[in-house]
């Protein structure tokens, strides 16, 4: 089993997210982590993914393998599932973060998921839910009774991750990266 992370690239105008120091040391060479400029949140996926690997977990994210020559997104999304073996996916949200980078990521998993081609219990979204302030989304019931998952952060390109949990995904609320870790763990074994 293999764990691919899919997650924004940058923080929005003026967002200056606690990186703890964990994360810190897992970054790649030469990124800044101070308190005026924080790692983006690639970077921190890119240390989330070390530390896995540190775990012994099979993980990766995009942007770790080469653009190949005449290779769109979606070519190179495919081969990574296929050649990696890649059977898990997981959504880092942090709360904050830019969310369009995504698009074609969750897009391509609606598909799968529809045709039954990827498993809904092998797709989960970690999102941050921090009951102190920072909540980027929530599950909430509806008067039928069924649970529906919605985005907190307003005019925010979010409203297919609820599709994606309609067909099966798997939401996870986290509230400091330690939990993220051990949950992101935990779902790509």
């Amino acid at each position: 089993m293999s764990l691919l992370l899919f997650g924004p690239s940058a923080w929005l105008k003026g967002n200056r997210p606690t990186i703890p120091p964990w994360v810190v040391g897992v970054l790649p060479p030469g990124v800044p982590a101070t308190a005026s400029v924080p790692p983006s949140p690639k970077d921190i996926r890119f240390g989330l993914v070390a530390r896995l690997r540190l775990a012994e977990v099979k993980a990766t994210a995009l942007e770790l393998h080469h653009d190949r020559p005449d290779e769109d997104p979606a070519d190179k999304l495919f081969r990574i599932v296929h050649d990696g073996t890649v059977d898990r996916f997981a959504f880092y949200w942090p709360f904050g973060a830019v969310r369009p980078a995504v698009d074609i990521e969750v897009g391509w998993l609606l598909h799968g998921l529809q045709h039954r081609e990827v498993a809904g219990e092998h797709v989960g979204i970690f999102y941050e839910w921090d009951p102190e302030g920072r909540k980027a989304a929530h599950e909430r019931p509806t008067t039928s009774g069924r649970a529906v998952f919605e985005s907190l952060e307003q005019e925010r390109r979010t409203t297919f991750y609820q599709s994606l949990v309609a067909w099966g995904a798997t939401p996870i609320p986290w509230s400091n990266y330690e939990d993220l870790l051990e949950f992101l763990e935990v779902f790509a074994r």
